[in-house]
C-alpha cells in the first residue's frame, strides 16, 4: 500500500514508551474480559501472579505501566494496546511516558485513577481523590508537564517497593 499522506512534524514520544536505559520490565497477561490494555496506562495485579488488569477498586495495588514495544505481533494488539489474553510488558521501575487524566506540571506526584467518574481507569492524575484514585504518590513523579487531559507526560515510576510489584513473582 502506498503512503498517500504524511506529517511534516515528528511525534516526540508515544504512550508507554520507555525513556533512558534503566528499566525493570515484567511480563504479564492481559486478563481484561473484552478490553485491550492501553499503552501508558497503569495496571494492577489480577488474581494470578502474572495477571494484569485496569484498576477498578480502592484495594487494588498498582504493579506498573503498560509498555509500548515492537515485540507485539500484529494480531496481539487492539486499538490502544495488547488484546485480552495477550502478553503485556509492564514497566515497574524507570522512566516512561504515561497517559494523564488531567493537566500536570513538572514535579507533581501521580495518583492512579480507578473510578471512571474522574478519569478513565489507569490514567495518571496529579490530584488525590479519595474515592477515585490509588495513592501512588510515593511511586510516580512527573518529569515533564502536560496541559491536555489524555495527553502524555514523562514520569519516573518505582512500583518495586512494598506497595507495588514486590509481591509479583519475577519473570523466569
Amino acid at each position: 500500500m502506498a503512503i498517500t499522506s504524511y506529517s511534516e512534524t515528528m511525534t516526540g514520544a508515544l504512550a508507554g514508551q520507555r525513556e533512558g536505559l534503566n528499566h525493570d520490565v515484567r511480563s504479564f497477561t492481559n486478563q481484561e474480559a473484552i478490553a485491550d490494555l492501553p499503552f501508558g496506562y497503569a495496571v494492577v495485579q489480577g488474581s494470578g501472579a502474572k495477571d494484569a488488569l485496569l484498576p477498578s477498586t480502592s484495594d487494588d495495588v498498582c504493579v506498573g505501566i503498560v509498555a509500548y514495544g515492537h515485540s507485539y505481533g500484529e494480531d496481539d494488539l487492539g486499538d490502544g494496546g495488547p488484546l485480552p489474553l495477550q502478553s503485556v510488558d509492564v514497566i515497574n521501575k524507570g522512566m516512561v511516558w504515561v497517559v494523564v487524566g488531567e493537566a500536570v506540571e513538572v514535579g507533581d506526584r501521580g495518583y492512579v485513577s480507578y473510578a471512571s467518574g474522574t478519569a478513565t481507569p489507569g490514567k495518571i492524575m496529579k490530584t488525590d481523590t479519595t474515592d477515585a484514585t490509588l495513592d501512588t504518590a510515593s511511586q510516580i513523579r512527573f518529569l515533564t508537564a502536560q496541559a491536555t487531559p489524555g495527553g502524555i507526560a514523562l514520569a519516573e515510576i518505582d512500583m518495586m517497593n512494598e506497595q507495588g510489584a514486590s509481591s509479583v513473582t519475577p519473570s523466569a
